[in-house]
């Protein structure tokens, strides 16, 4: 796997150059091989604790009102399956993994601003929407932070079905104008984590759904109601939807599967995120890594940036 992390250097390196090319409004944050640090800047070192664990800054107090209140229901514990390892068995090896994924996270957003993170990875059934789901408890650990899972695989809704919810409205419904996210979005456990399902995408296409501007003003609400928000997008090779839905995240993160993911297609994928000016945060290694970094019961879900 050794040219994959290259693959994903050589993206990142490229991404580098053009970002000098153009304007400095453009965001810094690179992550290589799972090393992440903001351009310009210092080593992360231990005294930036209590730094890391500031929140990013939301919507201006003052004019919170100007937001609506969410009023959809609340999900229970009852609808999350033991998958979501960083909720069921927090203190397991597998859980730990995920929390240093949130460590690269947090890490990387120096200027703690609000971040959106697409997760998708090449083909399907390679364990974006567990990582997905696991990345978002871990992240709800710190009840200072808001966080919400965001269902855009509109074709197999994995999230929508993970938590059962498919036959609820959510961002097809958002995108087509008939509800707002304030109607659609559930607290899922936690007062601080949130989820919206995919909805019901009916007879239209991803391309109209997304391109009728109500995307971007959604992107723009999650960035003032939460500090992290995780959007589980379709699988890269198959379909074309990662150039649209990518453009509304700060960056996509890829999921990998050990001994399954080809690399060729891998690299295809990476060309096809660059070529989209879609940043790369990183890599997460799932599967059988090594003996030592599994937890019994859940070799799948071996997170590793």
């Amino acid at each position: 796997m050794g040219r994959i992390a290259e693959a994903l250097k050589r993206a990142q390196e490229e991404r580098g150059r053009r970002a000098q090319q153009t304007t400095s409004g453009t965001d810094g944050a690179m992550m290589v091989d799972g090393t992440s640090l903001p351009e310009n800047s210092e080593p992360f070192s231990p005294e930036d604790l209590t730094d890391m664990l500031r929140p990013p800054s939301l919507r201006d107090p003052s004019r919170a009102s100007d937001l609506p209140e969410l009023s959809a229901a609340a999900l229970t514990a009852e609808r999350v399956p033991r998958s979501v390892v960083a909720f069921h068995e927090a203190n397991s090896e597998i859980a730990e993994k995920y929390r240093e994924v949130r460590t690269r996270l947090l890490t990387s957003n120096a200027e703690y601003r609000p971040r959106i993170f697409g997760v998708s990875s090449a083909w399907p059934r390679e364990g974006k929407t567990v990582t997905t789901a696991n990345l978002a408890f871990s992240l709800s650990e710190l009840r200072h932070l808001q966080v919400i899972m965001v269902d855009f695989d509109l074709r197999n809704r994995g999230l929508s079905r993970t938590f059962q919810v498919e036959d609820q409205p959510g961002v097809a419904e958002i995108l087509r104008g008939e509800k707002s996210l304030s109607e659609v979005c559930q607290s899922l456990v936690r007062r601080n984590l949130f989820l919206v399902p995919a909805g019901q995408v009916n007879e239209s296409s991803m391309t109209e759904l997304m391109t009728g501007g109500r995307a971007v003003a959604l992107a723009k609400e999650l960035r003032e109601r939460f500090h992290y928000g995780l959007l589980d997008t379709p699988p890269i090779d198959p379909y074309a939807d990662v150039g649209l839905i990518g453009a509304l995240c700060n960056s996509v993160m890829l999921v990998i599967r050990m001994n399954s993911t080809p690399e060729p297609v891998l690299q295809k994928c990476v060309k096809t995120l660059q070529v989209n000016n879609i940043t790369v945060a990183g890599g997460i290694l799932v599967g059988d890594l090594t003996k030592s970094a599994l937890y019994e019961g859940h070799g799948d879900f071996a997170p590793n940036f």
